[in-house]
């Protein structure tokens, strides 16, 4: 359909759809799912990091780090780091009683570690074994170097040794990794691209710093995570049940991964306009709030509950099931839904909107760019969709439905030449349509107890396809040029406007009919009955015929049915029948040529003919 294509086009043009590639949202669940910050090309020190429930893994200068959360056990490059054959260690038979910062002496190949119970410990870098213990800084690694990488692992919140005097559990202007298992412990990774690995279930603040930040957790249930606040890339990976709490991002590229996780009740936000990106993975986000402003924002979300604020860029959103909830956004968007109910959306730029499977008590208003509803072979249930002035809108569907309580409700306000379209391969039940003033094309497999209003109030050309029955419905057009094709018409009235109008079908009863100031051809190929039929005031013609094998007309029958014109008429018609109430074929001045097979009054009833009356035109009978 012309229309239709044209209208399906320009909404493809407006998606505008984010460039970075999206993460993996089912990679799994829980302890399961391992992040990675690869899909932006994030610039931080190590893009290969490894978080669960319970460990994490990380590459510092080349080497890899792992801890498990749960043992307390730790390797370097795969050797255990073990403590407990160190000389002078009576204090230090536990090394996660105390906090611990490792740092890597290239020049002497040994793994430094300093305690917080002022013992110094290395490692060969190379084969993981014991090398030398001390207490405070007697070992020859030379004072820990904040300007370097170091690894931090906080236990007990209280402090570091570094140099000869306790400091908190943050980071230096290396690129540090702190893992931190204190409860309410606030952290900042200072500069350099930091990493932080949070085991704790409250914090106060996660803060990456200033660089490129990679900040990691798991359950938390209270507390503030911020990365990239210096406009840097960043990357923040969830894993479990989050409950409360904020994510804040800045204005580089960003990720945030929760793929396995539930997020309640949580905040999230980015740099706002002038972001460069931000995609957002999650399992399930349950209430708070998302504000993402980038000029690119992509989210991924099984189930979605939390109300969703996007910019003016280019924004995606993928979700499995979407309740309760309104989304917002300022820019050009791509949005999919399995389910979606009782949720409003917001657009304002242009906007293609697929649903996958139903899409019940919906308000959906796009915006005034060209937009496009997918719901092809899907229910819309109860739904209400509307546009802005100036919109090209076109919506596909398996059916519009709803209730005499709860009707289905679509309002387009398209003006142009481009025009609005509805195409529904099933039923349109109980459904207020209006598709603007502009350009409007309407398919469906049937229209019940609806009101279709098209085109009304403009010039532009309708068209309307009913490839079933049209029971008990409105149908109003402007003064286009509109071509209409019902095939069954019940208990029905068409109000066609001024323009040239065609109206095709099979079969009529009940019906009534308007036509305007142009010319209407009305043509059924089977009976006519209890209708009126007004064509107005244009060259008209009325037929109530089908085709013989040889192409000939076959007039088919026209009972109590009040046909009336006021131009020039050709009406052709099988056996036409007055009923109880009478009816009268009323031909107004001009020239007019009738054919019928026969005229047959009613028991008491005459049927009339009346044509040209106080004109000079002639006239066939």
């Amino acid at each position: 359909m012309k229309i239709m294509k044209a209208t399906m086009s320009a909404a493809a043009r407006g998606t505008n759809a984010s460039t970075f590639r999206m993460v993996r949202r089912d990679a799994g669940s829980g302890d399961s799912a391992n992040f990675s910050a690869e899909a932006l090309n994030l610039s931080t020190a190590n893009k290969n990091a490894k978080f669960t429930a319970s460990t994490m893994s990380v590459e510092v200068e080349g080497h890899t780090f792992t801890f498990n959360n749960s043992t307390g056990a730790m390797t370097w490059d795969g050797k255990k780091l073990d403590f407990s054959n160190f000389d002078r260690i009576q204090t230090f038979a536990n090394p996660l009683a105390y906090d611990l910062t490792f740092q890597l002496n290239s020049a002497a190949n040994e793994l430094a570690v300093y305690s917080s119970g002022a013992m110094s410990h290395a490692f060969n870098a190379t084969t993981g074994a014991q090398v030398k213990s001390g207490m405070g800084w007697e070992i020859a690694t030379g004072v820990l170097d904040r300007t370097k990488a170091m690894i931090v692992l906080n236990n007990r919140n209280q402090g570091t040794w570094v140099g000869g005097s306790l400091s908190g559990p943050n980071g230096g202007t290396g690129n540090d990794v702190i893992i931190n298992r204190k409860e309410g412990t606030s952290i900042t990774g200072g500069g350099g691209n930091d990493q932080i690995f949070n085991f704790a279930k409250t914090v106060g603040t996660l803060d990456g710093g200033t660089g490129s930040d990679a900040i990691y957790s798991v359950g938390l249930s209270a507390g503030a995570i911020t990365a990239g606040s210096d406009g840097s890339d960043a990357y923040v990976g969830l894993v479990g049940v989050m409950n409360g709490g904020s994510v804040t991002v800045g204005k580089g590229k960003n990720i945030i991964e929760a793929a396995g996780a539930t997020l309640n009740n949580i905040s999230i936000t980015d740099g706002g306009a002038g972001t460069k990106s931000t995609a957002l993975m999650a399992k399930i986000v349950n209430g708070g709030v998302l504000n993402l402003g980038a000029d690119a924002t992509g989210l991924d979300v099984g189930t979605l509950n939390s109300n969703v604020t996007l910019g003016a860029g280019a924004n995606s959103l993928v979700a499995d099931k979407v309740t309760g909830v309104t989304v917002t956004s300022s820019g050009n968007d791509s949005f999919q839904f399995k389910d979606l109910a009782g949720t409003n959306i917001n657009a304002s730029g242009s906007s293609v909107v697929n649903v996958t499977n139903t899409a019940k008590n919906a308000k959906i208003k796009l915006g005034s760019g060209a937009n496009t509803v997918n719901a092809a072979g899907k229910t819309l249930t109860s739904v209400d969709i509307s546009d802005t002035a100036g919109a090209s809108t076109a919506i596909l569907a398996g059916s519009v439905i709803g209730t005499a309580a709860a009707r289905s409700k679509i309002a387009l306000n398209g003006n142009g030449t481009d025009g609005n379209g509805l195409v529904v391969s099933g039923a349109i039940t109980y459904a207020d349509i209006n598709t603007g003033s502009g350009k409007g094309e309407l398919s469906a497999a049937s229209v019940t107890n609806s009101i279709l209003n098209m085109g009304v109030g403009g010039t532009s050309a309708q068209t309307v396809t009913v490839k079933g029955a049209m029971t008990g419905s409105t149908l109003k057009t402007g003064n286009g040029n509109d071509t209409i094709s019902i095939l069954t018409t019940k208990n029905s009235t068409v109000n066609l406007g001024d323009g040239d109008n065609t109206y095709t079908g099979k079969t009529a009863g009940n019906l009534t009919y308007s036509g305007g100031a142009g010319r209407d051809d009305v043509h059924f190929s089977g009976s006519v009955v209890n209708s009126s039929m007004d064509l107005g005031q244009g060259t008209n013609s009325f037929k109530a015929a089908t085709k013989d094998k040889n192409g000939n007309d076959v007039g088919q029958a026209v009972t109590n049915t009040a046909i009336k014109s006021y131009g020039s008429t050709t009406i052709l018609a099988g056996k036409y029948t007055a009923g109880l109430t009478g009816n009268m074929i009323d031909l107004g001045v001009g020239s007019h040529s009738v054919t019928l097979a026969s005229i047959v009054s009613s028991t008491g009833v005459r049927a009339t003919v009346k044509m040209d009356v106080g004109g000079t035109q002639a006239s066939d009978v």
